[in-house]
């Protein structure tokens, strides 16, 4: 897992800010010890372009992170391989989104309402990955084609206990 994890570094090193991932040795950590977090890469003529870092939980799946390599992006790509997933989950599908404040992040939610994901007007902080990150405000948003999403509180509490490891 070591070995593939470090094919797809580049990519999630690059495409996420520091406050918005993990440290990567923690990442490959998790991966050993949480029965939970699965991956699904992205690939084009056996090269890694893309993945996507998932948990599964028992009322709904979680997004934690979804990147495409940047000379990728703009091919449709990223809405095929979301739809995808999205067909094959049995789940609502929840992820967290930044704040529409500047033409990316806004051009990102359009993004995920057109494949189907609801934004929800819902005041949520993501706590720090480590010590020397910071808690960001960002955006739920879910996706659920065959039953509800679970309510709001209860996402955040199954969030930040399992993804983030706080004590509720």
């Amino acid at each position: 897992m070591i070995e593939f994890l470090e094919k797809i570094r580049y990519i999630y090193e690059e495409a996420f800010p520091i406050d918005e991932r993990r440290d990567f040795k923690q990442l490959t950590d998790i991966f050993d010890i949480n029965k939970n977090i699965g991956i699904e890469p992205i690939t084009e003529n056996d090269r890694i372009i893309g993945f996507i870092i998932y948990w599964i939980f028992d009322s709904f799946v979680y997004i934690e992170h979804f990147a495409v390599d940047k000379e990728k992006r703009g091919n449709g790509i990223g809405t095929e391989i979301l739809k995808r997933f999205i067909a094959k989950t049995d789940r609502p599908i929840v992820l967290e989104a930044e704040l529409p404040t500047d033409k990316i992040s806004t051009d990102r939610i359009t993004f995920y309402q057109r494949l189907g994901f609801e934004l929800h007007n819902y005041k949520y902080i993501q706590p720090a990955y480590d010590t020397d990150r910071n808690p960001i405000e960002l955006c739920l948003m879910s996706h659920s084609m065959t039953s509800n999403i679970p309510d709001l509180d209860t996402v955040r509490d199954t969030l930040y206990q399992y993804v983030y490891g706080i004590v509720i």
